[in-house]
């Protein structure tokens, strides 16, 4: 159970964001194992959908099948690298892991100051896409989930994505970008790590029109990170999933005809 406290007078300072050390070296080779997983995911997602089109079409199967390749493979094969690497710390020290589960008030209070500048900030920067994808003739491709939100999908689907949505992938995605990916980066580039893994960040979705506001989105991710470590970038994250996911069932369920 995740519970709210007044924060003590002597945080645990979160990690620094620009001071590289031979022990970032690891976390290379846990971003190289990483990427390697993910395109041997990718490469299981297309013979999936050549070999069993039907089912992955289906809107369960292929939302599972999309947690895959970066979220499930690529964290795994991190998580697995750092263990076999890292010594002298555990491994869930080395992925960053908070001692506690408990979050404090000053730490949600960050969270909702970082979500009322974060929401305008990605309206505004999609609405401009739009305008400009519009002037040129660029196809505005849909989010997977609203493409789902226009099926009767059912409750059951609703309850996996949702776990999916606002568990699995800010969990696997911070600890893959915010740790072992901006910890490799740092190693090399200690003064732009932070700007490099906001722009891996956005590539990584493979939505090219949505890329400047998820480029956005990770620089308050990482922000978030250096603020008050994982713990915080993940409920951030959390949280603005849960948001964006709400409002994509509202909209659908509220529609005329829905």
């Amino acid at each position: 159970m995740i519970i709210a406290t007044p924060e003590k007078q002597s945080p645990t300072p979160a990690p620094p964001e620009a001071s590289p050390s031979a022990d970032d070296r690891p976390y290379v080779l846990a971003s190289m194992a990483a990427a390697c997983a993910a395109m041997l995911g990718l490469l299981l997602v297309a013979v999936m959908q050549h070999f069993f089109p039907a089912i992955i079409s289906a809107p369960l199967p292929g939302f599972l099948l999309g947690l895959l390749p970066f979220q499930l493979m690529a964290g795994g094969a991190a998580a697995l690298t750092l263990r076999a690497r890292v010594s002298g710390q555990s491994l869930w020290t080395a992925l960053g892991l908070p001692d506690s589960l408990i979050l404090s008030r000053a730490m949600l209070g960050r969270v909702l100051s970082q979500l009322l500048v974060l929401y305008p900030a990605l309206v505004a920067i999609n609405l401009a896409v739009i305008a400009v994808s519009e002037h040129f003739g660029w196809p505005m491709p849909e989010q997977t989930l609203t493409q789902y939100a226009r099926q009767d999908c059912g409750a059951a689907f609703w309850i996996i994505a949702a776990l999916g949505v606002v568990l699995v992938a800010p969990v696997c995605e911070e600890l893959l970008f915010r740790q072992v990916i901006f910890r490799s980066v740092r190693y090399f580039s200690p003064r732009h790590a932070g700007l490099w893994t906001a722009l891996f960040f956005s590539l990584f979705h493979g939505l090219p029109q949505y890329a400047p506001a998820l480029f956005i989105l990770g620089l308050i991710l990482q922000r978030a990170h250096s603020e008050g470590g994982l713990a915080q970038a993940i409920v951030l994250h959390s949280v603005f999933n849960l948001i964006s996911l709400l409002l994509i069932v509202l909209k659908f369920a509220y529609a005329p005809g829905g």
